[in-house]
């Protein structure tokens, strides 16, 4: 009976430690299949967020290159605006200089145009201090129909005509019609020189 007691002893303990290494298996499978289950999530979400910072990479990117161009394009244009103004302001002064040169026969076609244009009858007037092109005897001789007095006043002005008529000053020159129309005049210039740009 020792014998078997013995036998069944050691199959009792066999079959303990059977289970035992038979359960330590499926725990270490376990452990090895979760362990693989979590390294492949961890490779996932790598993955997902290595994909999505690309593409928020990508589009950052392509946002900050678009507003590079655009920045490029705007300063380019910036420049052609302001050289295509340096032009037109190159040309009103080239303008302007030859009408200080206009010659005394113009001149007189250009102080009876402008006072017929006026509707001017009656008043008084003074000639700039360094007006060369008309003295107060020519100023007689083309006041056919107005009747201009020369003023007893003093104004200090370089050039042209200044008529008085009530409480309305009048300052005839030909550099004063292209100050008063210089906004009209630049704009003809530039659609003359660039034409009508579409944005």
């Amino acid at each position: 009976m020792g014998e078997n007691m013995t036998a069944d002893i050691d199959n009792v303990s066999k079959k303990i430690l059977d289970d035992a290494a038979l359960e330590r298996e499926k725990n270490l499978n376990s452990g090895r299949e979760r362990a693989l289950a979590v390294l492949k999530e961890t490779e996932n979400r790598r993955k997902k967020l290595l994909d999505e910072g690309k593409q928020k990479a990508s589009e950052k990117y392509r946002e900050v290159y678009n507003l590079e161009i655009l920045k490029a394009k705007t300063e380019f244009r910036q420049k052609i605006l302001l050289y295509k103004l340096e032009i037109v302001d190159r040309i009103i002064e080239k303008a302007k200089n030859k009408l200080a040169e206009m010659g005394r026969e113009d001149y007189i076609k250009f102080i009876k145009k402008s006072l017929a244009s006026s509707g001017i009858m009656e008043g008084t007037y003074l000639i700039g201090r360094n007006e060369k092109r008309i003295d107060d005897k020519t100023m007689q001789s083309i006041l056919e129909k107005v009747h201009l007095k020369k003023s007893n006043n003093s104004d200090e002005f370089e050039t042209g005509l200044k008529i008085f008529n009530k409480n309305v000053q009048y300052h005839i020159s030909p550099e004063t019609l292209v100050e008063a129309e210089i906004d009209d005049i630049k704009m003809e210039i530039a659609f003359f020189l660039f034409g009508r740009e579409v944005s």
